[in-house]
C-alpha cells in the first residue's frame, strides 16, 4: 500500500503513522513531509528502522 505523508511530521502523530506501515508498504513523502527525511532529524533514524 501507498501511504503519503504532505504535512511537517512535528505536526502529526509521526509514531502513528509508522504503526500503519506493513512490510511491503511505501511511505510517499510531498511538500512539507520531505522535511522527515533531512539529515540528523530524529524522523530520519525512524524511517530507516
Amino acid at each position: 500500500m501507498l501511504h503519503t505523508l504532505h504535512r511537517s511530521p512535528w505536526l502529526t502523530d509521526f509514531a502513528a503513522l509508522l504503526r500503519l506501515l506493513s512490510e511491503g508498504d511505501e511511505l510517499l513523502l510531498l511538500q512539507d513531509g520531505v522535511t522527515a527525511a533531512v539529515d540528523g532529524n530524529r524522523y530520519l533514524e525512524s524511517l530507516r528502522n
